[in-house]
């Protein structure tokens, strides 16, 4: 008899496919945390975190005085005006 973890062929498939996920979240409108603009300025558009990419694993890296502290300030207050939790 054939076992197949279907829960880790899951897992595998969104790590591996993440962008589809996301697009849908962006098609869809999920509400989502703005971090900021992307892109050149013809062409700029929202850099947001939304569904499950506001619980994967994240780093903010910079130099002292950068900004890191305001902007995980900003996430918090973001994300408590949506209602989402961090």
């Amino acid at each position: 008899m054939l076992f197949v973890d279907w829960d880790g062929v899951g897992q595998r498939l969104k790590r591996n496919h993440w962008w589809l996920e996301s697009l849908h979240d962006q098609i869809r409108k999920h509400q989502g945390v703005q971090l900021g603009y992307t892109g050149p300025v013809f062409a700029r558009r929202e850099m947001t975190l939304r569904g499950n990419s506001l619980f994967w694993h994240k780093q903010v890296m910079g130099n002292t005085g950068s900004g890191k502290t305001e902007l995980l300030k900003q996430l918090i207050l973001q994300a408590h005006k949506s209602q989402n939790r961090l």
